[in-house]
């Protein structure tokens, strides 16, 4: 029970933060930045299995909501394995099956989603600073015209309070698109600050709040996220 009231004390104190920070943001926006603003929220839940020092492999499922967190904008399932070729590099690959809600009649259309990551992690002290290099190609089931690509550059700093039991982080992110086989073109950028909260061993559960923002449309999405890990 000391367990569940921690989690449930520092997750009120989280979204307490995020609305306030939303609220004054919002304060100072014109008529027209507003309506180029969203809410969501994102709900993630999966199983981590470590199948020996090398190789692990992780299950996720996860729920999106947009238009103020009032209607589901994607839910998907998410198959990772994981490899570690160095000490400190890794390597990913993953597939992403997605269901998402689109247009004004919330048609939905399903999309299969292939990755690949090269993970790149400094430890100094009770930092770690982590770069990732993503490619991934999104394409829609019974559509053969339909292709985006994507090449994402992230990095993060971690900090381990040990006493704690948590990791507070904080990262940036990079996107450039590629449609069919025109020019890649800078997309949109994402700000992310993030604490993570061992449970034993069990697993994990995390807490996020981001900021994704266009470059070229200029949308602003702020996201409360919500995830949690079991290992196995």
């Amino acid at each position: 029970m000391n367990l569940l009231t921690t989690i449930q004390e520092k997750r009120k104190s989280i979204v307490i933060f995020t609305l306030s920070m939303m609220a004054f943001k919002s304060s100072g926006q014109t008529a027209s930045e507003q309506n180029q603003t969203d809410f969501h929220t994102w709900t993630s839940i999966g199983v981590i299995h470590k199948l020996n020092e090398k190789w692990d492999f992780k299950l996720e499922e996860q729920l999106r909501l947009k238009e103020n967190s009032m209607t589901i904008n994607q839910s998907f399932t998410d198959i990772n394995i994981g490899h570690t070729l160095l000490q400190n590099f890794k390597l990913n690959v993953g597939s992403r099956f997605i269901n998402e809600n689109v247009g004004p009649k919330k048609e939905d259309k399903k999309y299969f989603r292939f990755n690949i990551d090269g993970n790149l992690t400094h430890k100094i002290y009770k930092f770690s600073l982590n770069n990732r290099l993503r490619y991934q190609n999104l394409n829609e089931f019974g559509n053969t015209n339909f292709s985006i690509r994507h090449a994402r550059l992230e990095t993060s700093l971690a900090y381990d309070l040990r006493k704690w039991k948590s990791m507070p982080k904080v990262s940036g992110e990079i996107f450039k698109r590629y449609i069919n086989n025109e020019t890649g073109q800078y997309e949109k950028y994402r700000l992310t600050f993030e604490t993570e909260f061992k449970i034993k061993k069990t697993g994990t559960c995390a807490f996020f709040y981001r900021v994704d923002k266009g470059i070229a449309n200029k949308k602003t999405i702020q996201i409360l996220g919500t995830k949690f890990y079991v290992r196995i």
